[in-house]
């Protein structure tokens, strides 16, 4: 889904405590929430100011985004002060229109949501941002990603330490009109033929299911496609039709991190980034620290 137009200690000793679809631990105030997989997404089990709701975890979109009818039937419940808007977003081919906005700081179980909240028409799903999500104990925004084991976490400062052990960093970014989260990274591409190199900015897009999508109307991207004579080739949808582009690759280094024998994706979507990062490259583990604007991950190799 995308793109808008516009402790409990006793004594010494410390434990977890589990509700329903989220895990707090009391010693250091993580907080982990399951994941579900479903139909190309990931989806936790929570609440919103104490109404159950299923929600998509995403990077793309501008705020916490409900669906109207979901809204209408528990407004009273949610006591969200919201004003009346006749703005359109975009997702992917679809525009909706958004009956109410505003700002506001909600619980999500036992974490923080902060920033803007859209009440959109026929959207069908309720949309949770990763990048506006707080640790309620300490006000950090870190979150940890593992989508190979269904979770995702909310860390604190302190654990944020003992976690990063090992890894590599690189600077995290919001990208200006998208609001995109972005990691500015090393990219090195193994082919049968040669290898090719090249630093740039690459979404963290949660809505994308592939590895990687690299950005045709990239200048930097375009110049190494071009110098390197790298072979594009079409990408067919289950009818046999020709979607998009794309290029193969032996190995696939991306952020200190190996894939071996992936397909790569070419866009002419976001031509100030170098591309994005799907959800398959989020199914080894990674944090990103919100607040102090690094993305950590662990070599493999």
């Amino acid at each position: 889904m995308k793109r808008t137009v516009f402790t409990f200690v006793f004594a010494v000793l410390a434990f977890s405590i589990a509700v329903g679809q989220e895990t707090k631990n009391s010693e250091d105030n993580t907080v982990t929430l399951n994941l579900k997989y479903k139909e190309g997404h990931y989806y936790i089990n929570s609440d919103i100011n104490g109404v159950p709701a299923n929600m998509m975890i995403e990077s793309g979109a501008y705020g916490l985004t409900i669906d109207s009818k979901f809204y209408e039937k528990h407004k009273d419940e949610l006591r969200l002060n919201l004003k009346e808007t006749n703005i359109k977003l975009r997702f992917l081919t679809k525009t909706y229109n958004v009956n109410l906005v505003g700002r506001a700081v909600v619980k999500i179980g036992n974490i923080v949501y902060r920033g803007r909240i859209y009440v959109v028409e026929k959207l069908g799903k309720i949309l949770l941002p990763v990048q506006y999500l707080i640790n309620e104990k300490d006000r950090s925004s870190i979150v940890r990603l593992d989508l190979k084991a269904l979770k995702m976490s909310l860390l604190s400062r302190n654990r944020l330490a003992q976690d990063t052990i090992g890894c590599n960093s690189f600077p995290l970014y919001k990208m200006e009109r998208s609001l995109y989260p972005a990691i500015y990274t090393h990219l090195t591409l193994f082919t049968q033929y040669k290898t090719v190199q090249m630093d740039g900015k690459f979404v963290v897009d949660l809505g994308n299911a592939g590895l990687l999508y690299i950005s045709n109307s990239n200048d930097t991207v375009a110049k190494m496609i071009e110098t390197n004579e790298l072979k594009l080739l079409p990408v067919k949808d289950k009818s046999g039709k020709v979607v998009s582009k794309g290029l193969y690759a032996d190995q696939c280094a991306i952020a200190g991190y190996t894939f071996r024998n992936v397909s790569i994706g070419v866009t002419d979507m976001f031509a100030d980034v170098a591309g994005m990062l799907g959800l398959k490259f989020f199914e080894t583990p990674v944090i990103l620290d919100f607040s102090r604007k690094r993305f950590y991950i662990k070599p493999n190799e």
